[in-house]
């Protein structure tokens, strides 16, 4: 084999070898201090984890197609339905193939969705058509590093990224769907899709009789929330997009209308009166007047006494 041909046949490898690496999925999930690996893709579902498997490393390109959803062939449900507090941070760490290699991709959103499930998350299936998926946090340029590079750039080092359960969210069982968009050949090819679905109940949040769309929320299909003519999903991240002009894709980004339920504090109540209170105490009444008929006969002796004492001077 001739040196060119050597070198070429190195450069292929390489190259493949760096296309392999940099396509990837979740590594880990944390929430409530508390932390699970993720199932390697077409693990099975037998993983101790509350994030959905799915079947391969390859990114999802098509917006209008059933990956778009929660990452390819992401049906079966995780063992596990991770507690969550309303209010609080859930943290993600991404990876590129499958030895825990650090995640490669740099530019791009990442955007964390909600789909609040009528039952318990395990069973949790949301039709291609249900406009359920509200987008509770989105992450572009970083303001750690001067706006200059994109949040997307912490999963290089495997640093767990943040992402905020809003106060006011309903409480109650979710799916979150986790995903990076990466715009490195947006603008070329398209961007690529890399989703992730992982089960939660929230607590602690707006009440648990609230869907989405009642808390304030814009609410998508998956496929559906993205279309071509979104900017963000093909905006120049080489040379235009910056922290000023970058609009993010999909729907608005959720806020809350809804007042967490906290236990409301009883306002004091006054005592109830008593429904028959006691008679109040008669004020002294003036003695009765005397009858007429005593007065007739006080008159009638002191006259009888009057005349028996005229007829005695007489007698003398």
């Amino acid at each position: 084999m001739s040196s060119a041909r050597a070198s070429l046949l190195v450069a292929f490898l390489a190259a493949s070898f760096s296309l392999v690496r940099s396509h990837g999925s979740v590594d880990y999930f944390e929430a409530n201090g508390q932390s699970w690996g993720a199932p390697y893709p077409g693990a099975g579902s037998d993983w101790d984890s509350p994030v959905r498997v799915i079947s391969t490393l390859e990114p999802t390109t098509d917006m209008y197609g059933p990956a778009i959803k929660c990452g390819p062939g992401a049906g079966a449900p995780a063992k596990v339905v991770a507690e969550v507090t309303a209010g609080s941070d859930v943290l993600f760490g991404w990876r590129s193939g499958e030895e825990a290699i650090p995640w490669v991709h740099q530019l791009g959103p990442v955007m964390l969705f909600a789909y609040k499930c009528p039952g318990d998350a395990k069973d949790c299936q949301p039709a291609d058509d249900d406009k359920g998926w509200a987008l509770i946090d989105a992450a572009g340029f970083d303001e750690r590093s001067g706006f200059q590079s994109w949040v997307q750039s912490r999963f290089n080092t495997r640093e767990k990224v943040p992402a905020k359960i809003p106060a006011g969210l309903p409480s109650g069982d979710y799916l979150l769907r986790h995903e990076i968009v990466a715009l490195h050949v947006a603008t070329s090819r398209g961007p690529e899709f890399y989703t992730s679905c992982t089960q939660v109940r929230v607590t602690g949040g707006a009440s648990a009789n609230l869907s989405l769309a009642d808390a304030g929320a814009e609410v998508v299909s998956f496929p559906g929330g993205y279309t071509k003519d979104m900017p963000g999903l093909f905006a120049n991240v080489f040379g235009e997009a910056n922290k000023d002009n970058y609009k993010f894709p999909g729907p608005a980004l959720f806020t809350p209308s809804a007042v967490p339920s906290t236990p409301s504090t009883p306002e004091p109540q006054q005592s109830p009166s008593p429904s028959n209170p006691p008679p109040s105490s008669p004020e002294p009444s003036a003695p009765p007047p005397k009858s007429c008929k005593k007065r007739r006969s006080s008159k009638r002796a002191k006259q009888q006494h009057n005349a028996r004492r005229q007829t005695a001077r007489r007698a003398l």
